[in-house]
């Protein structure tokens, strides 16, 4: 689908072509990847070998919504979406930890409001049965937030809330973290026990003939807690390794083992992008959970996280106790609703009013008590 978009004063603000496909294929993908290193939202969930790694296994049944915006034939906004049931999500819903509009730093605000507005009006046209989009986990340095929250869209009304905490270690301060004195206890008395091994791996070649171990170890050690692992589904299996293959030639795959003995006893499938390190999948042996491998493991990884001159560890998001023990800060991550609808905006803000009011009053009372 193909379209132009001509302002009344085209003399002072850029035309704008409108593109809008149904997957990627080679050549949007490096526009795509250009593109979003010169965005805010630059994350390694929004590569294109990540979202092509998911469409072809988690969102092989959901369409893919594509729209892109071009000036003078420079990519300078876009966003890749999938639908259900009428509701427009990011593409990458399950996997993807973050989520938003790829746009380009050296466009101004108003030009950048536009492209949205546009990449939304796109992506609704290609629609079937239309009913609102549900935007998921922005992060809150986007530009997005500027720019689609501000009641200046001519054709959307936004609703931002839902936050979810993602936690971060400022890499500034990993000395103090390192010197916590249950990691080294921790590390010595495995240590004790045998020959510990510790490695990094980067490549496809490498990764992928010990992903078949990581996943089994993944399942036992959450069978050991009553609850499902998520390797226990083929087509989660299949996303992994295909996302190992489509970022291998970016280097930014860190793939690291803890060995006991040469026994796997921790993992972790985590990336570096953009001087960002990610806690992303990490798993250990339940039968020794007692001598602590997942807080060696940490370790380890704040340590290569400091070695490769990482300026942030991002344990992304939930706020567990474990991530807050390390973190140095909790950023608030967004979702956002939006709608074609100026009365379904008002109404859905006014029920979110009413919901804050009742909780702030439950714990009110409950202080009281």
């Amino acid at each position: 689908m193909t379209g132009r978009v001509t302002p009344s004063q085209a003399h002072t603000t850029p035309v704008m072509d409108l593109r809008c496909d149904t997957l990627f294929d080679d050549e949007l993908s490096r526009e795509w990847d250009i593109l979003l290193a010169q965005s805010s939202a630059d994350s390694v969930f929004l590569t294109s070998a990540w979202l092509r790694a998911w469409h072809e296994t988690f969102g092989r049944y959901s369409p893919l919504i594509v729209p892109q915006v071009r000036t003078d034939g420079h990519l300078i906004a876009a966003a890749a979406f999938l639908l259900s049931n009428g509701v427009i999500e990011f593409a990458g819903a399950g996997p993807s930890d973050y989520s938003d509009f790829v746009t380009s730093r050296h466009i101004d605000d108003n030009l950048r409001i536009r492209a949205i507005d546009a990449l939304l009006v796109e992506a609704k046209a290609a629609a079937q049965s239309f009913r609102y989009f549900r935007l998921g986990r922005v992060q809150p340095e986007s530009e997005t937030l500027k720019s689609i929250a501000e009641p200046r869209s001519k054709f959307m009304w936004t609703f931002v809330g839902g936050a979810t905490a993602a936690p971060y270690l400022d890499m500034a301060l990993v000395e103090d973290r390192l010197r916590k004195k249950s990691l080294r206890r921790h590390e010595r008395g495995l240590e004790r026990s045998g020959s510990l091994a510790c490695d990094t791996h980067v490549t496809a070649d490498a990764i992928l003939p010990q992903l078949d171990d990581f996943f089994e170890l993944h399942v036992a050690r959450w069978q050991s807690s009553g609850v499902e692992s998520l390797f226990l589904q083929d087509h989660t299996r299949e996303f992994y390794r295909r996302l190992t293959s489509g970022l291998d030639a970016t280097g930014q795959l860190r793939f690291t083992t803890l060995r006991l003995g040469g026994r796997l006893i921790a993992a972790h499938f985590g990336f570096l992008h953009s001087k960002r390190f990610t806690w992303y999948k990490p798993t250990f042996d339940p039968t020794i959970a007692k001598l602590s491998p997942g807080e060696v493991l940490i370790k380890r990884l704040l340590e290569l996280a400091r070695d490769e001159g990482a300026a942030v560890f991002d344990f992304t998001i939930g706020n567990e106790p474990f991530k807050l023990r390390f973190a140095s800060g909790v950023r608030d991550v967004w979702y956002l609703h939006v709608t074609d609808s100026r009365l379904a905006a008002m109404a859905r803000r006014g029920r979110a009013f009413i919901g804050r009011h009742v909780r702030a009053l439950a714990n009110c009372k409950r202080s009281s008590e």
